[in-house]
């Protein structure tokens, strides 16, 4: 575990907080429990049969040491599954389950959480316990105001500890701030999904976020006061103020700003999944002139200029301003586009190309009228929070021209192997031509011929060191049943 407080050369008054856990290869058993949105909106598109068939192929990523839950709510909350171990020979049972799953009415999302803590262990012991919230609408039964949900989803951290939160939202009608919330106080990620393969994605991003978390519950502790550049969660216990990063995956980063001075000791506290022990480092704000850190910790500022701009161009748009105020925006986003591609050229970082494409993106939606719709300031929402917390994956969206669920994201190896795979088996392509067939939506789920699945080339993310494989995709050795798995926790 590395942890590092130091200040930046260009800006003395702030220091730059900065975690980064350890490669590694050891694989933790998970309990995933899934509380799924099943009111009447979720059979538009396909959307629950969407998450059915995610959650069918997901299985193959499981083994006997992991466990499952399935929470639906509509009118009210059901169980569909509690706490089942994934062997091969609960497999058949569990689809079975799945299947069942069906739309309903209205939408009491509240149900939904307090129903997931019958589902939840206590004592979570070698797992690596998360919730997975995904709805497609605004809660409109039970408690609807959104301070009352965050009480339910605080008291639900508090209880079963180590549980973190992850929320997606499905279109265009959900309420981002809320779920935005949940996941930031759940320490986990919020996505938006508006199809099958981002649907995949997504689930193969939350299952190896939690297969190769190191460590849980990870917050630093500043003095009281303390102004902070951050997007994280932020409490304040006994005198002190607690930033709460969550979890942390394996070679992931966290890395916020505060504005603190020289010689003041910072302390990071946590629990590591690997040993089982607490975690406590305590270091001390320092001047450095190592060059790479430099670097860093301009990047890292300039990130949080780019999210200040997201966050004035999502209002801007969600206002329909006036032409010269977005005019005027616009300048500045060009102002920082031209600055950080100065920097881009003269050193290098992997933030630059994320920075530059979300300034891209902002600027042709306040620009063409042609690229914003309805799911826009939703994009813009979802983006800052993904670069606020450097966790999860980028929404699509139609101002990129990428997909940019398989070609980047603040995620780690295992989470984009998990991501890809089951992005292909729910979609799976010709051996031929590498386009999806107009019917797959109508083959039943057991016709599907897994074998003949090919993953399609795709472009490395920054932070992989090699691009995908090409060739017939099966589950990788980490989770198939009969083969040597990875070292365990």
């Amino acid at each position: 575990m590395n942890f590092q407080a130091y200040t930046l050369k260009n800006y003395p008054e702030w220091a730059c907080i900065q975690i980064k856990t350890a490669e590694s290869e050891v694989r933790t058993p998970v309990h995933l429990c899934f509380v799924i949105d099943t009111s009447a909106s979720m059979a538009d598109d396909k959307k629950l049969e969407n998450v059915k068939r995610s959650i069918h192929f997901l299985l193959d990523f499981l083994g006997p040491d992991d466990i499952i839950s399935i929470v639906t709510f509509s009118e009210v909350a059901k169980v569909i599954l509690n706490k089942v171990a994934v062997t091969a020979a609960e497999k058949e049972n569990i689809r079975a389950r799945i299947s069942i799953m069906c739309v309903e009415s209205n939408t009491n999302l509240s149900a939904g959480i307090v129903q997931s803590r019958e589902c939840l262990l206590n004592d979570a012991g070698k797992y690596k316990q998360g919730i997975l919230l995904l709805t497609d609408g605004n809660a409109n039964l039970g408690l609807t105001r959104p301070a009352d949900i965050l009480e339910i989803v605080t008291n639900t951290i508090a209880k079963f500890t180590g549980t973190s939160i992850s929320c997606v939202g499905y279109g265009t009608d959900h309420n981002v701030e809320l779920l935005q919330s949940i996941s930031t106080e759940g320490g986990g990620s919020y996505y938006v999904v508006n199809n099958l393969e981002d649907v995949a994605c997504v689930f193969g991003d939350v299952l190896g976020g939690l297969m190769s978390c190191s460590a849980q519950q990870m917050r630093v502790i500043l003095p009281l006061g303390t102004e902070v550049k951050s997007r994280y969660a932020r409490n304040v216990v006994n005198g002190t103020v607690n930033i709460v990063i969550g979890d942390m995956p394996a070679g992931m980063e966290a890395v916020f700003l505060a504005k603190i001075p020289t010689g003041t000791s910072v302390t990071l506290k946590g629990y590591d999944l690997h040993t089982h022990n607490s975690i406590e480092i305590v270091t001390v704000v320092s001047v450095t002139d190592d060059i790479v850190l430099q670097i860093n910790s301009e990047a890292h500022y300039l990130r949080f200029e780019v999210l200040l701009l997201l966050d004035q161009s999502r209002v801007l748009i969600s206002s329909f301003s006036s032409s010269d105020k977005i005019r005027e925006h616009v300048n500045k986003l060009n102002v920082l586009v031209t600055k950080i591609t100065e920097y881009r050229a003269r050193v290098p970082h992997s933030l630059w190309d994320v920075l530059l494409e979300e300034l891209d993106n902002c600027i042709k939606s306040l620009t063409n009228p042609n690229t914003v719709n309805m799911s826009t300031p939703h994009i813009l929402s979802q983006h800052a929070g993904y670069l606020g917390r450097m966790r999860g994956l980028p929404a699509s969206s139609q101002l990129s021209q990428d997909s940019p669920h398989l070609v980047r994201g603040f995620s780690n190896s295992i989470q984009r192997q998990i991501s890809a795979g089951l992005a292909s088996q729910v979609t799976p392509v010709s051996p031929i031509t590498p386009t999806v067939s107009p019917l797959l939506s109508s083959i039943p789920i057991n016709d599907i011929n897994i074998e003949n699945i090919i993953i399609p080339d795709a472009a490395a993310p920054p932070f992989s060191s090699a691009p995908f494989s090409s060739a017939p995709f099966s589950p990788p050795s980490l989770f198939r049943q009969n083969a040597t798995p990875l070292r365990r926790s």
